[in-house]
């Protein structure tokens, strides 16, 4: 597959796969090329490309102004390609051209593709899963489709159809958001969504249950009168049945209205881990609530860190990105965090190209710059409930630890858990560690949790129940440490294969 993205969200542009921006030429030229962007694969007619890009004013030279099109489009997708080589991404088929490329390679299809699996995860009220297949999706617009070329009637149904696709979305999102507990942070966000969208019944059904949840049922009620009071006023309509049943069980205080239970915490098969996860459960729920935090996960290595993380972040009902630092002095600053916000997609693209450069704005003075840089990420990262996973922290370069430490200072009133773990050893950057650590300690939001190694009755469990005794001596040999035991017992069961092949051998 060629490396090319082609983005019809907002201003129309071909990407590669280095970041680099292809310049597409004039208005007309770019509208070809977005037309068979919008079916990539399949063939679109000369006649089609003519009758959608020029209408009825189509000179008499058009098949040769849009030949000559195609060509310069050629040489902008495939700049290398050798003199009276074949083209391979912008074809001739008769009786028109194709564009070469998978589906995956054009947003609107991805967007498309992410919103209906976000549909179907809500629909078995997979919410954890819904809401995390529709931030992938909504993080992919940049805007509305096709803006540039909306005087063209090809245009028109795609930025109906996707405009419509986006608010659904965007209430199916909010509808699992409530349902996963995220009330107190959704509300906000509800009230500028009905002022934008006013005749939106959904979205006014689900301002008042996430008020209601709130323990607001007067404030429920109230918005449920001004969206009787606006489909009257301008459209001289009443309320759909939907938003009439809300009305009527707030009225009712009904339990349908109450959110479902929160998913039960998964340990994913781990042994001794139940309190550390329970916690780590309560602290996701706080920051679903606005109240974030650093979580330090503490422990030898082998002690099971990553996954006790990795389970968590299994059961957390909000996003999660991982960023894992590294030891190697060739990794670049701010190596963790730039992986967590490339996970965000699209909408983090600037502020990764911010911290990628290293500085803000080379104006400003430094401190300041430095500041705004660490601010930007913040919000970028906390711009929605998400729990960032910091794995290794103790490899973490100086500009990475001194960024955590700006973090934790705001994050107990932010909806974002920072949840790191480390070994109890000096680190990559000794000094820099010792001092982010203790700086985090004084801060309201940190938290450390200590992952101590396995008992023998922890053992036995591991193993399934086993002797007791065969459990104590694995206890002894191993200290109790999940790898170490892990390891040890890959070697006997390798050892006691090998000895069985040999006798069946004799």
């Amino acid at each position: 597959m060629n490396p090319l993205e082609f983005q019809l969200f907002g201003p129309f542009e071909v990407g590669t796969a280095d970041g680099e921006r292809l310049d597409l030429g004039p208005r007309k030229q770019r509208a070809v090329l977005a037309l068979l962007a919008l079916e990539p694969g399949r063939i679109v007619s000369m006649d089609r490309l003519i009758d959608e890009l020029w209408a009825d004013t189509a000179p008499a030279s058009v098949i040769g102004t849009l030949q000559a099109y195609i060509s310069h489009l050629r040489r902008v997708l495939e700049p290398g390609r050798a003199p009276r080589t074949p083209p391979t991404i912008l074809l001739t088929r008769e009786p028109g051209y194709l564009l070469a490329v998978e589906p995956e390679q054009i947003d609107l299809v991805r967007f498309t593709a992410g919103t209906e699996q976000g549909r179907q995860a809500l629909s078995r009220k997979a919410y954890g899963e819904a809401l995390d297949a529709l931030d992938r999706a909504l993080a992919i617009w940049r805007g509305e489709p096709l803006a540039e070329f909306s005087a063209y009637g090809f245009a028109q149904p795609v930025i109906a159809r996707m405009t419509e696709l986006h608010a659904s979305a965007t209430e199916d999102r909010f509808e699992a958001r409530l349902a996963l507990g995220h009330t107190g942070s959704s509300i906000a966000d509800l009230e500028r969504l009905v002022e934008a969208h006013p005749y939106r019944e959904r979205l006014w059904g689900l301002l008042a249950l996430a008020l209601y949840r709130a323990g607001r049922q007067a404030d429920a009620l109230a918005a449920l009168r001004r969206a009787r009071a606006r489909l009257a006023d301008d459209l001289g309509l009443e309320p759909g049945p939907e938003l009439r049943r809300v009305e009527q069980a707030v009225f009712d205080q009904s339990v349908t209205l109450e959110a479902p239970p929160p998913p039960k915490v998964v340990t994913a098969g781990l042994i001794a881990r139940e309190p550390q996860l329970r916690r780590i459960a309560d602290r996701l729920a706080e920051a679903g609530r606005g109240q974030g935090g650093v979580l330090l996960v503490a422990g030898e290595a082998g002690i099971g860190k990553t996954r006790l993380a990795q389970a968590a972040a299994d059961a957390a009902g909000m996003r999660v990105v991982w960023g894992r630092c590294v030891e190697a002095d060739a990794a670049p600053a701010f190596w963790p965090w730039l992986q967590a916000l490339r996970a965000l997609g699209e909408r983090a693209a600037d502020t990764v190209r911010r911290l990628s450069s290293g500085s803000g704005d080379p104006a400003a003075d430094p401190d300041v710059a430095l500041f705004d840089l660490h601010e930007r990420v913040l919000g970028t990262l906390a711009a929605e409930p998400v729990m960032v996973v910091l794995d290794d922290l103790h490899s973490a370069d100086a500009a990475s630890l001194r960024l955590l430490r700006y973090a934790a200072r705001e994050l107990h009133r932010r909806p974002m858990l920072v949840l790191a773990t480390l070994r109890p050893e000096p680190g990559r950057e000794p000094e820099q560690l010792a001092d982010t650590l203790a700086a985090l300690a004084r801060e309201p939001g940190t938290e450390r949790l200590r992952l101590p190694p396995f008992s023998p009755r922890d053992v036995a469990a591991y193993l399934g129940g086993a002797d007791p005794a065969l459990a104590e001596a694995l206890y002894r040999r191993t200290g109790g440490n999940p790898f170490y035991l892990g390891e040890l017992l890959r070697l006997l069961t390798a050892s006691a294969s090998t000895r069985s092949r040999k006798r069946s051998a004799t």
